[in-house]
């Protein structure tokens, strides 16, 4: 660490800011064991852990590198509609539930919005909400009884 001395909540500190991406004079927010933990840059006002200055792709104190990070799996808007599709198959649209009815719902209901078309409840979120799969994606919406 090329912390010399020992900071305190309030000090000014350079660090590498996440938002600015360079490096930027902080106030320090926290300390823990003699050293900035939580800075708050000057520039942005964003609030970030301290980082030591030395280029935009510093890595934070003890974070992995990039490499360790496990690799998110995109879904696609075909990946989806397939989905859909295959979860459609046998439903009788005439069954839906009529999008702010105001009635009960479960997952796995079948339920009709006038924009985006049928959808599959995939799970109720108490106390006011649904998860629905439509054709085009997956949205959380808002559901009263």
């Amino acid at each position: 660490m090329a912390q010399s001395a020992v900071r305190s909540v309030g000090g000014s500190i350079r660090s590498q800011c996440t938002k600015c991406k360079t490096p930027t004079r902080h106030i320090i927010v926290s300390v823990v064991g003699g050293e900035a933990a939580k800075v708050q840059c000057t520039v942005c006002q964003g609030f970030h852990n301290y980082r030591e200055p030395g280029g935009a792709g510093s890595p934070a104190r003890g974070a992995a590198s990039g490499k360790d990070r496990p690799v998110k799996r995109r879904t696609t808007i075909a990946t989806i509609e397939e989905e859909w599709l295959a979860r459609m198959k046998g439903r009788d649209p005439k069954q839906a539930v009529p999008y702010g009815q105001g009635k009960a719902v479960h997952a796995g209901d079948l339920i009709e919005h006038p924009s985006f078309g049928f959808g599959l409840v995939r799970r109720v979120v108490p106390p006011s909400k649904i998860e629905v799969h439509f054709r085009d994606g997956i949205r959380l919406m808002r559901w009263e009884v």
